[in-house]
């Protein structure tokens, strides 16, 4: 029994790596996700519209590229639905595996990354400004200790961080909502400055986790 083989037109694009055939993969705001399959011959790109929607709605979307896909028509005339499915089942345990570690979108993040030309200096304003509210103002909300960033110095100055983590996207704002504005009336304290030359902003749900 032969195979079927894929049109010219997808024969030629799947020699070289492109928007069409690189996976896709959306982050949403939602504690959800979506894993999409593209079809025998196809790409990601065929299912970007239906992406696109369902990212809209707020979920995040993963959709991998099929073993034997996006190469060329020798190496997919070499794969079968169990090299489909493994791939299908990779990028099924990347969510399953994002869910068990916390990460967006299952749960909601805020980063505080600063930098000064001391690493001492940045670790003493995060260790300052995370005690500004008492944790027990917001039981579903986690702040962790402040650390290095894992490129500690960078044009001179050095950073760290501080992650604060909940389960609930509306109690991580309530949050922000009562913590920020304590760390702007600090003395000396700015949006974006304090003392000792310290740089600082927020980041909500960091794309890099």
């Amino acid at each position: 029994m032969s195979k079927a083989k894929p049109s010219a037109t997808l024969a030629a694009r799947m020699n070289h790596h492109n928007a069409q055939v690189d996976p896709i993969f959306k982050r949403g705001p939602n504690q959800g996700a979506v894993l999409l399959l593209h079809g025998f011959t196809g790409s990601p790109d065929s299912m970007r519209s239906v992406a696109n929607h369902i990212n809209e709605l707020g979920f995040t979307v993963s959709v991998p590229l099929l073993a034997g896909h996006g190469t060329t028509k020798e190496a997919l005339a070499q794969t079968g639905w169990p090299d489909w499915y493994d791939t299908a089942l990779r990028a099924f345990l990347e969510l399953k595996e994002r869910q068990r570690a916390g990460f967006p979108p299952f749960s909601a993040q805020a980063i505080v990354r600063a930098e000064a030309k001391q690493i001492d200096t940045v670790l003493d304003f995060l260790q300052r400004i995370r005690a500004l509210v008492a944790q027990e103002r917001h039981p579903d909300v986690f702040v962790y200790d402040p650390v290095p960033m894992r490129m500690v110095r960078l044009a001179g100055r050095e950073r760290a961080q501080l992650l604060i983590e909940s389960p609930s996207r509306l109690a991580l704002q309530n949050f922000l909502n009562d913590w920020l504005p304590r760390i702007s009336q600090g003395k000396g304290m700015t949006r974006g400055h304090a003392p000792g030359g310290v740089k600082w902003g927020v980041e909500v749900d960091p794309l890099e986790c």
